[in-house]
């Protein structure tokens, strides 16, 4: 896989976090994407996002993020399971401290 891809593929080292929370609808103004910009995180890219979505995927590898879409899968998050952002802040605590 070429750089371009592995810094844009969202399935990237299957590390892909899924994450299901309400605050999430707040989309551009969520707390979580000002969170996640200031760890260093970018949105993935790609065309558009459709409002009101409270999924977001988070790629821990490529540090990229990207708002579901209605209909397109773009990767199984790890272990199948969506969590909160409260618990995505947890983990990603933790990974931090091996940087």
């Amino acid at each position: 896989m070429d750089d371009y891809n592995r810094i844009n593929y969202m399935k990237c080292g299957y590390s892909t976090v899924g994450i299901r929370d309400d605050e999430l609808y707040k989309n551009w103004d969520s707390d979580f994407i000002a969170y996640l910009r200031e760890k260093g995180f970018s949105n993935w890219g790609r065309k558009g996002y459709f409002l009101n979505t409270k999924v977001l995927y988070v790629n821990l590898n490529s540090k990229r993020f990207a708002f579901s879409w209605p209909g397109v899968k773009f990767t199984d998050p790890i272990a199948h399971k969506y969590i909160s952002i409260e618990d995505f802040k947890k983990i990603y605590e933790i990974f931090e401290k091996y940087d």
